[in-house]
């Protein structure tokens, strides 16, 4: 069992996939937030999230976006999703497009160009282009 997942991995990515959409309201940072995310749009269900913290920067153009404190924006964006599905197929592939440039190979590029930023050394091209990605 997974510390984030309580039923499981396996299970978690079987809920997913029987996901019609993800909708995130959270008003504070976490990694379950961001998991959770990423992991939905993964499995290419459409997601809309709130605009707090790092979610519209994590979400890029693959979701509708709402203000928190605004149930009838979350209701709105609800209600697209559900009713539009040229809509959720759109933000379907753009969510896997956008997913793909969360990996653990580029993290660790992004680090190291970071580290070598920091320490004063000089920067590669691909450091330069991990940095401005």
């Amino acid at each position: 069992m997974s510390p984030l997942h309580p039923l499981g991995e396996a299970k978690r990515r079987q809920r997913s996939r029987a996901s019609a959409l993800l909708i995130s309201y959270s008003r504070q940072r976490g990694a379950m937030n961001r998991s959770s995310l990423l992991s939905q749009a993964s499995s290419g269900a459409p997601v809309a999230c709130s605009t707090v913290t790092s979610l519209p920067e994590q979400a890029g153009d693959a979701a509708l976006l709402f203000d928190a404190d605004r149930p009838e924006e979350m209701a709105g964006a609800i209600a697209r999703l559900w009713t539009d599905p040229a809509l959720r197929a759109q933000l379907a592939a753009r969510g896997r497009e956008r997913v793909a440039h969360f990996t653990w190979d580029r993290t660790a590029r992004v680090f190291r160009a970071h580290y070598r930023r920091i320490a004063g050394r000089p920067l590669t091209d691909e450091d330069r282009e991990s940095l401005d990605g």
